[in-house]
């Protein structure tokens, strides 16, 4: 473990400072504008500005409220690690991990979704909602690992709808650092699936087995992912037409 630790660590070093200074909230607003304009024209600039580039209140509440959506469904909540620099990579990764020691280190994933395209859905009593997708509205999910990822990954998509577990199809493009970015239609994530369910993402090492949804279930039911992997859950309302 320690030397994994240490390989994750190495990895951070390598990104470049002006990277590092975003992440860490350092970047002037010259070098933020520089930065996002260099997004705009290179490929794997925009992925690393979709994973250092600082959340803005709106993603704050989105991430909020999707978490509190989920507990108030959880027989217990499930700690996570939203937006954590690069300075706290080794405190992510050694605390994140949750598999044994023979199986790959991974650090804990933030998820950003876009904006609802219709809004939130919840009892005007109270201020936890779900966000409201239309089915032929766009869907794009940013995964970001707390620290960059040594091991190539894979990401396997799930919906959890009541107490059935589906296996979804997903083409994730995923960067070297071990961010994943998902752009799909809500229908053709979902087919013909309507009403409050859960997205589940499970990222693990590329080169370990795939998990099954029985497994999931049951790490569903313990609230604790899989054994040597990593997930985020978004709770979502896919409307009927």
């Amino acid at each position: 473990m320690l030397e994994r630790l240490g390989e994750a660590e190495q990895a951070a070093q390598l990104i470049p400072d002006r990277w590092r200074r975003l992440a860490e909230g350092e970047a002037s607003a010259t070098e933020v504008a520089a930065l996002k304009a260099e997004a705009g024209e290179d490929k794997q600039a925009a992925l690393m500005w979709e994973r250092f580039r600082p959340l803005e209140a709106a993603d704050d509440q989105q991430i909020a409220n999707a978490m509190l959506a989920h507990q108030r469904s959880s027989r217990r909540a499930t700690p996570r690690w939203i937006g954590a620099g690069v300075a706290a990579a080794a405190a992510a990764a050694a605390f994140a991990w949750s598999g044994s020691p023979n199986e790959p280190l991974l650090p804990g994933y933030a998820l950003q979704a876009s904006t609802p395209d219709i809004g939130y859905r919840g009892q005007a009593t109270t201020a936890v909602t779900v966000p409201q997708h239309h089915p032929q509205s766009a869907l794009s999910l940013v995964l970001r690992p707390a620290t960059p990822v040594a091991d190539s990954i894979s990401v396997q998509t799930f919906a959890l709808v009541q107490d059935r577990v589906l296996p979804l199809k997903a083409n994730w493009e995923i960067s070297a650092a071990g961010a994943a970015r998902l752009d799909v239609q809500v229908e053709e994530l979902l087919p013909k699936l309507r009403g409050p369910l859960t997205l589940v993402a499970v990222i693990r090492a590329a080169t370990s087995p795939a998990v099954a949804p029985e497994v999931l279930q049951r790490a569903h039911q313990d609230d604790r992912p899989p054994s040597g992997t990593q997930w985020v859950r978004y709770a979502m309302h896919v409307v009927t037409n």
